[in-house]
């Protein structure tokens, strides 16, 4: 069965910035596409109708519907002469309940998301990009990256089971892509007053753990490349990113469980990497599940 990839498109005159992105990644990952666009529309005095009548109202959003719905019907027969299955769905109304009502009533398997801006990700507080993050119990997959190509895949992790079972989306996308894995692990120094001997051993240590987990759960991607980096950073969000400056063209796969109470009103290491890249990222939610193909 072909993998159900729920597109959300928020602004669709910048939809062709994103199309030749997403139709690669389709079909590499052999999956269906569903377009998902909510026009905006709470109230009458919402943008974009905040200065439109209120009895003009519903003709407004009938104009964006049809203008919305031309464009669709093009991108439907281009990707579908691509080989790739295009479907479409437009509402009108808040577009954080629209979608998280769509992805539940649909049940895809990723959810899609082409922030037009690569790394100014509208992600601040209230946001439908951060809220979808945090409600959707689905792989989000945000595409950020102007390049289709992937040179490499990375998969910061911890020691934790949950994190590790994540690895599976980490090794199923490098193989597809035909590209190396490199697993990172950040040792956290901030408070803490070590010695560069002390950092050395316990990088070695963790290295030996990684390796031994990774082929113990992962032996049977013989023909992935992968390799395992232990760095030292004050911060595992400084490490991260320190470790992809000399990168392009990469993917980041990392796996997301839950949130502390801070971490609702902070974010938390996932969130920030989704912010901060400017690569692509992919968002863990069911590590148990086969996706691709």
């Amino acid at each position: 069965m072909k993998p159900k990839i729920f597109w959300i498109i928020y602004h669709v005159e910048r939809i062709s910035k994103v199309k030749r992105n997403v139709l690669t990644w389709c079909k590499k990952l052999g999956g269906e596409i569903i377009l998902f666009h909510c026009i905006p529309y709470e109230s009458g005095q919402s943008f974009p109708f905040q200065f439109i009548p209120e009895e003009n109202i519903k003709e407004a959003i009938e104009e964006k519907r049809e203008s919305a719905e031309k464009l669709f019907k093009n991108l439907k027969m281009e990707f579908e002469k691509e080989g790739v299955s295009l479907s479409y769905q437009i509402k009108a109304g808040y577009i954080f309940l629209e979608s998280v009502s769509a992805i539940r009533r649909l049940s895809p398997d990723v959810v899609l998301l082409t922030p037009e801006g690569g790394e100014f990700m509208p992600f601040f507080i209230g946001s439908n990009t951060l809220r979808i993050l945090r409600e959707v119990d689905r792989d989000i997959l945000f595409l950020k990256s102007k390049r289709a190509e992937v040179e490499s895949v990375i998969f910061p992790v911890d020691l934790s089971r949950f994190a590790l079972k994540c690895g599976r989306r980490a090794f199923e996308i490098a193989k597809i892509f035909n590209v190396p894995l490199e697993v990172i692990n950040v040792l956290e120094t901030k408070g803490l007053s070590l010695s560069q001997d002390l950092l050395k051993d316990s990088a070695i240590k963790v290295e030996e753990n990684l390796r031994k987990k990774i082929e113990k759960d992962f032996g049977g991607f013989r023909d992935v490349k992968w390799s395992v980096h232990v760095i030292s950073a004050e911060s595992a969000i400084s490490g991260i990113m320190d470790f992809l400056k000399e990168r392009k063209n990469y993917i980041i796969v990392m796996g997301k469980k839950g949130y502390s109470l801070l971490q609702f009103i902070t974010g938390n290491l996932v969130e920030k990497v989704a912010r901060y890249s400017t690569g692509n990222v992919w968002i863990v939610s069911q590590p148990q599940k086969k996706i691709m193909k």
